[in-house]
């Protein structure tokens, strides 16, 4: 399809690294828990007008989802593993880690309400530095985009082909999309 570029395992793993190191820039420039969101698409094309869109679009929910907690973009990147937004959270007391776990919550429940929710990943990293993950704030694994079962599990054995996954993901996104530039209040 027109549009799509195809990354290379080593250029997303590269990105993927620096992508680390502008968390690791961000913690120590703000001293505030810091939220990385990015596309969950599998396979190889990780850039393509629709999964810009599903980003922007995503990324707009996102700040309207926070908008309470002081949350304030303070960087972006277009790179060989897709979109990424960074952003830290303003209004955050002393306590570290309750502060990251509730945005980790909040995440969650982002990742699940939204109609593009599967395919946007919201990690949260606390303001020390430590991620927080599902399972730490009691919420279950993500599970697999065709049969519902676990993620990793699916994964693991191969259940679905890589082609099977993104031929899913695109269909649905692009079908999220169209309903998204009919009715701009779907979320």
């Amino acid at each position: 399809m027109a549009g799509e570029i195809t990354s290379t395992m080593d250029q997303i793993l590269s990105a993927r690294e620096e992508r680390s190191r502008i968390q690791d820039r961000l913690l120590v420039q703000y001293k505030k828990p810091l939220i990385s969101f990015t596309m969950n698409i599998p396979g190889p094309v990780k850039n393509a007008d629709w999964i810009s869109q599903s980003f922007e679009y995503g990324k707009e929910d996102l700040l309207a989802y926070f908008s309470s907690t002081g949350i304030r973009l303070v960087d972006e990147e277009e790179t060989p593993a897709g979109p990424e937004a960074f952003f830290i959270i303003e209004n955050t007391t002393d306590n570290n880690m309750s502060d990251a776990f509730a945005i980790k919550k909040m995440a969650v429940l982002f990742e699940q309400q939204h109609a593009a929710g599967r395919w946007y990943d919201v990690d949260v990293r606390s303001s020390d530095g430590r991620f927080i993950s599902r399972e730490q704030i009691g919420a279950a694994e993500r599970k697999c985009f065709i049969c519902g079962r676990s993620a990793k599990l699916c994964g693991r054995s191969r259940q679905h082909t890589a082609e099977e996954l993104f031929q899913f993901t695109r269909t649905n996104l692009q079908h999220y999309l169209l309903q998204k530039d009919h009715d701009p209040s779907d979320c």
